[in-house]
């Protein structure tokens, strides 16, 4: 792993010579920053945009979990939906706690048939506004939410399916986030 060090203000100020030592150091702290080397400063997600944050499998009832999204406040959920039985739905719960408790089950998306369906959505995690678009065939996959009730400082969620049978994957990524 690369060294992080601080360049002192003295060594940059207007009357500084450009040397050999502080060329090193431009070249080398990004690259501890990005390593996350002792004593660098942290690259938030946050900074990044279209950053993938992960990929959640749930199956039936069973949670998948999301941890990590601090400071984050736009996310993209891209997924699929496999149901063995008809209106089933795609549940979202929101923890401010890093995953240790989670709020209430809420709805995203219905699924009316006992298919597949692929679904893709924008979340601001601050403000509870959704957007989205579901595909089926012809018809099957719903967004139905287009506000959630989210809790302030967000830094992790759940996805799940409402019943037993089915299963969720999803690709989520921060799009946006806090200063």
């Amino acid at each position: 792993m690369t060294t992080y060090t601080a360049i002192p203000d003295g060594d940059i100020d207007q009357d500084s010579a450009l040397t050999q030592p502080l060329m090193t150091l431009y070249r080398d702290n990004p690259i501890a920053i990005s390593e996350g080397a002792t004593g660098a400063p942290r690259n938030q997600g946050i900074s990044l945009d279209n950053v993938f944050a992960g990929y959640l499998t749930s199956t039936g009832t069973t949670p998948a979990a999301l941890t990590g999204l601090d400071g984050v406040k736009q996310l993209k959920i891209v997924g699929a939906v496999n149901n063995s039985a008809s209106s089933q739905i795609v549940q979202i719960a929101f923890s401010n706690d890093g995953g240790s408790s989670y709020g209430s089950w809420q709805n995203l998306a219905i699924m009316s048939t006992s298919v597949f369906g692929t679904f893709e959505m924008t979340m601001n995690v601050v403000s509870g506004a959704c957007s989205g678009s579901g595909v089926f065939g012809n018809s099957g996959l719903t967004i139905v939410a287009s506000s959630v009730t989210v809790p302030s400082g967000v830094d992790a969620i759940q996805i799940r399916n409402n019943a037993t049978g089915g299963i969720i994957q999803a690709n989520v990524y921060i799009i946006g986030g806090d200063a």
